[in-house]
């Protein structure tokens, strides 16, 4: 894979605890554009989450978010809007409760 860093010639550091000593690691280097590409599991599970990345040899698709819109209907005369407060607004206006004496 490959990932993007936003910071040229940028050293990521990890440390790791052995007995009652911290060793630190560097775990990869990104060049003068800022890019680094690895094949090891264990480097793109640590940035897979934290740095821009594409596939080697793909190129890069932006993912799009397709949200599912919930619609709210009214039961007494079919009407849809998307909102609850909407309907519940609906029912009191066009739909009121009769007034108790």
């Amino acid at each position: 894979m490959r990932f993007y860093s936003d910071i040229p010639d940028l050293h990521i550091i990890r440390q790791r605890a052995v007995g009652n000593r911290i060793d630190h690691f560097e775990l990869c280097v990104f060049d003068e554009n800022g890019e680094v590409e690895t094949e090891d599991k264990e480097i793109i599970r640590q940035l897979i989450n934290i740095y821009r990345h594409d596939e080697v040899g793909t190129k890069k698709v932006e993912k799009v978010k397709i949200e599912k819109i919930k619609t709210f209907e009214c039961k007494k005369c079919g009407e849809k809007v998307d909102n609850a407060g909407l309907l519940m607004a609906h029912y009191k206006t066009i739909h009121p409760k009769p007034k108790k004496k």
